[in-house]
């Protein structure tokens, strides 16, 4: 194999990695959008495994291109609020939420779809380079 076609297999490689970077990082938005509004007592409490915690994603950088994704609790997980209608409020009326911001899943949201673009062009790119570099090939044998 031409040592040209396994720079080409690392850099879609690196692309693909980026691609699940990017969908990674959309999953943990959307699952702390859709469980913001959750709602748990205070205090110390039995079943603290099935109250949510919400995460964030974090990219690190492998050797050789691309990148890994791991997520992490955010600090802290939860906050509490005052509800005092709520059935699982404490004796003065809260309770807790997870600790997390809109605002700033939507940025986490924008920044994946950019991640995303770019990866994918990074692939496409690859792509029509390989493809060059295979017609060249061709033509040189001839």
């Amino acid at each position: 194999m031409p040592k040209w076609c396994k720079m080409i297999n690392n850099v879609i490689k690196t692309g693909l990695s980026g691609l699940v970077a990017a969908s990674s990082r959309l999953q943990v938005s959307a699952n702390n959008i859709v469980n913001a509004n959750s709602v748990s007592p205070t205090g110390s409490f039995a079943d603290a495994a099935r109250v949510y915690q919400p995460q964030r994603a974090i990219n690190t950088p492998l050797a050789g291109g691309g990148v890994k994704t791991s997520t992490a609790t955010l600090s802290p997980p939860q906050v509490p609020v005052f509800a005092p209608d709520s059935p699982l409020s404490d004796g003065n009326g809260f309770v807790n939420i997870p600790n997390v911001s809109l605002a700033e899943e939507i940025v986490q949201l924008k920044i994946a779809a950019q991640a995303y673009k770019a990866s994918a062009t990074v692939i496409r790119t690859a792509d029509a380079l390989l493809e060059t570099l295979t017609e060249a090939t061709k033509k040189s044998d001839a």
